[in-house]
């Protein structure tokens, strides 16, 4: 670990071995001297002048003659901090992804249906806050027991025939209102093929809907209007190609 013979230690010393410089070593040393042991991490110093973090074990105790002596344990755990660091880098990324999309999206335990992640815009789309969302099942952004119960049902038929589902649906703020949304889930797996969740993305398209339905007002009032009219009339594109004509035909 330390990159030196057993004879190596002598001349080096303590400061040799140890990153004198680590504000964790005075901490370490103060609270050994008061308990008689320590335990924690810290920056050691190899032979050749690299460091690395790791893991000590240290005890104070007394010889056959009375004198102090003190015992050390050190584990390199090099290898386990960069796997910490690269899954605390993985899951900012992973935060930061979700915060930015103006969509909610939810983690959800595919088996009892329990919030497991959500990002910040679900609480803009349903009112509800990540905390008072996480570890709840989903029932309550469903607008009754048997639209949550038939939520399950479409999508896990849609994920059986296709790997995914997309389709819209009635859901619920936590005021009470009733809002059309669009939803596409995909399922997660483990390495062993196992399904253990399923990521929920989902839309409000409560704007995209009422221009929907002013829409087809604004064509039935303009159908009824050509309709209404006592004589025939048709029209066609640019091509000359005719594309409709009122009741009178």
């Amino acid at each position: 670990i330390l990159a030196t013979g057993p004879g190596g230690f002598t001349p080096r010393g303590r400061e040799g071995v140890i990153d004198t410089g680590d504000p964790r070593w005075a901490r370490l040393l103060e609270e050994r001297a008061r308990t008689g042991r320590v335990s924690g991490e810290l920056s050691f110093v190899r032979s050749d002048g690299s460091r690395f973090t790791g893991e000590i074990a240290s005890l104070l105790f007394s010889d056959r003659l009375g004198a102090t002596r003190t015992s050390m344990i050190i584990r390199d755990i090099t290898e386990r901090k960069q796997a910490e660091e690269e899954l605390h880098s993985s899951r900012q990324l992973y935060q930061k992804t979700l915060s930015s999309l103006n969509e909610a999206v939810f983690i959800v335990d595919i088996e009892t249906r329990l919030v497991l992640d959500c990002n910040e815009t679900t609480e803009s789309v349903f009112g509800y806050s990540r905390e008072e969302l996480i570890g709840r099942d989903t029932r309550l952004l469903h607008v009754n027991d048997e639209m949550f119960a038939a939520f399950a049902v479409e999508m896990l038929a849609q994920i059986a025939q296709k790997g995914f589902a997309e389709f819209e649906f009635q859901m619920r703020r936590k005021n009470g209102d009733v809002f059309p949304t669009e939803h596409f889930l995909r399922p997660l797996q483990k390495d062993d093929g196992s399904r253990f969740g399923v990521v929920s993305v989902i839309r409000d398209i409560t704007r995209r809907k009422r221009a929907e339905d002013a829409l087809h007002a604004s064509r039935q009032l303009t159908e009824g209007i050509i309709n209404a009219i006592p004589v025939r009339v048709f029209w066609k594109d640019r091509d000359l190609v005719y594309l409709g004509c009122n009741a009178a035909f």
